[in-house]
């Protein structure tokens, strides 16, 4: 069998006097309608931001997806062996959702700490990363209606060396 894939992304930014940045992204795809996660609109990864304002940086995704913004700390280590990426049902997975997702990254709260937050009609997530030193820990939750999927990990690397550990659980 031969296959071809073509995906062409389309990104725009302005940055304003005031230091504010507004963009958008969106891909165009051959595949749109035809699998899983798709949303069917001839586009995917549609999205808005506006950064450097002075509660972070917001992001608006339509069509119900994961703004990534908390997602985005879902299993940040993918060792050898470990078969396919640990995505956990429900909350974590692109696929699911309606409505338009609303994320937000707030300016960093102490030094190397992030805190992410999305909120969409059928799910609402927080995250937090932390870099300290060669270390880096992220942990994350996405609740929706029926499952709650949870993460948990730390990942140091020292002398070209990395050792992590991961943690992933969903409930239903």
């Amino acid at each position: 069998a031969i296959s071809a894939e073509q995906d062409i992304n389309f990104s725009f930014s302005h940055t304003f006097d005031n230091g504010m940045t507004a963009g958008s992204s969106f891909y165009l795809d051959e595949s749109i309608g035809a699998g899983a996660g798709d949303n069917g609109a001839g586009w995917d990864d549609l999205n808005w931001t506006l950064s450097n304002t002075p509660i972070g940086t917001l992001k608006v995704t339509p069509g119900g997806v994961s703004s990534n913004v908390v997602k985005g700390m879902n299993d940040k280590v993918n060792f050898a062996g470990e078969g396919a990426d640990i995505t956990a049902d429900g909350p974590f997975d692109d696929s699911k959702g309606t409505g338009t997702v609303i994320g937000i990254t707030l300016p960093p709260l102490a030094s190397g700490l992030t805190v992410n937050m999305e909120h969409g009609i059928d799910h609402f997530g927080i995250g937090a990363s932390m870099a300290a030193g060669p270390a880096t820990v992220n942990v994350a939750q996405i609740k929706n209606a029926t499952t709650t999927g949870t993460t948990a990990g730390v990942v140091a690397s020292l002398s070209g060396i990395t050792l992590g550990y991961e943690q992933n659980k969903s409930e239903e």
